[in-house]
């Protein structure tokens, strides 16, 4: 009669309920130092992967970061073993020493003489009449 009243996906989750839990049995250890088998395929496709320009250009590149860094690591340890110089500055002498060339003293005479002409021609330039322009042009 209990099979009449229930179905059987209930019949089958009763079974799984009332069955004693199976214990699996212990699986063996691998041993740690097994050394994994020689695939010659494999390593044929890796060789034929590394003619690929892709994975070349991706290795120099690493390279030449490796390179830099090292060598920015060698300059930084250089840099801080050397002391710094302290650099001794000579005292400025208080009394001016006048060196006058007389070329240079030429040249700013003749550059004050041109500042004056330029302004004397400003003044000039201010009395002038405005020109007139016809501006209809035809061709």
């Amino acid at each position: 009669m209990k099979n009449q009243e229930t179905g059987v996906m209930e019949e089958e989750i009763l079974t799984e309920t009332e069955s004693p839990t199976q214990t699996q049995p212990p699986q063996e250890d691998k041993p740690a130092n097994k050394l994994p088998s020689f695939d010659a395929d494999k390593l044929k496709t890796f060789v034929a992967s590394l003619k690929a320009p892709k994975p070349i250009v991706l290795a120099i590149l690493f390279l030449c970061l490796i390179v830099v860094y090292t060598g920015l690591l060698l300059l930084v340890k250089k840099n801080t073993k050397t002391t710094p110089v302290a650099h001794v500055f000579e005292e400025a002498t208080s009394t001016p020493q006048a060196k006058t060339d007389p070329e240079v003293d030429l040249e700013r005479k003749n550059l004050e003489n041109f500042k004056d002409a330029l302004k004397s021609t400003q003044n000039d330039q201010n009395d002038l009449i405005i020109p007139k322009a016809d501006l209809e042009i035809k061709f």
